[in-house]
């Protein structure tokens, strides 16, 4: 199970480095070129590399520079292995909305059981401790637990309906992009021209994707 094998993995990550980001969005946005035999165009090649620049971008804040320290390369060491498993399981998830015919709806909620199985048991020794750690944050947790599978869900339906990998894997990383700008427009926080740009070369990519 690719899922299960990437929650174990984000988990180290989480307690080994914090840049695995960066990797991990790198690795995640061209499997089907590869893998899946999808007609790969020059126009299509340069915006995948667009959008793996326009990640660069934002998560060094412009300073591609600082990949080359060591804490940062530990990070994307992780970060690389999570975006492998990242674009196994869109493969895997795929072929079984186009080729297998499962329902996009049948297939999330199989992978959320999965999911729920695999806490159980670390939830079962402290139930206390874990309801105490939940306090407050219902109202977040509910909103993650729906908005989440809704947004893959449209992506698996998009997959179903004919839509290539190269172009949906690159496309979701327009969540990036939105998140930069919502972090400036909405919380107000310094972004920094880095990620201005970075958020314009994933809008760009993608726009290059569409167009190949």
């Amino acid at each position: 199970m690719t899922l299960s094998a990437l929650l174990l993995v984000i988990f180290a990550a989480i307690c080994h480095a914090t840049w695995n980001l960066l990797a991990k969005r790198a690795a995640n946005v061209g499997p089907a070129f590869v893998f899946v035999r999808e007609p790969a165009t020059l126009l299509g090649l340069g915006g995948m590399l667009s959008v793996v620049a326009g990640v660069l971008m934002i998560a060094t804040q412009g300073q591609i520079k600082r990949l080359l320290k060591p804490e940062a390369m530990i990070g994307v060491r992780w970060g690389l292995l999570i975006g492998l498993l990242i674009a196994a399981y869109t493969l895997v998830d795929a072929y079984g909305v186009k080729v297998l015919a499962i329902a996009p709806v049948l297939l999330d909620w199989s992978t959320t059981a999965s999911r729920t199985l695999m806490m159980l048991p670390h939830i079962a020794r402290q139930p206390k401790r874990s309801w105490q750690a939940m306090r407050g944050y219902w109202p977040v947790a509910w909103a993650v637990g729906v908005l989440s599978p809704l947004g893959y869900i449209l992506v698996l339906y998009a997959l179903r309906d004919g839509a290539p990998i190269s172009l949906v894997a690159p496309a979701r990383e327009m969540s990036m992009l939105l998140v930069t700008l919502g972090g400036l427009y909405i919380l107000r926080e310094p972004v920094g021209w880095g990620r201005l740009v970075g958020c314009c070369f994933i809008a760009l990519g993608v726009v290059m994707l569409a167009g190949s």
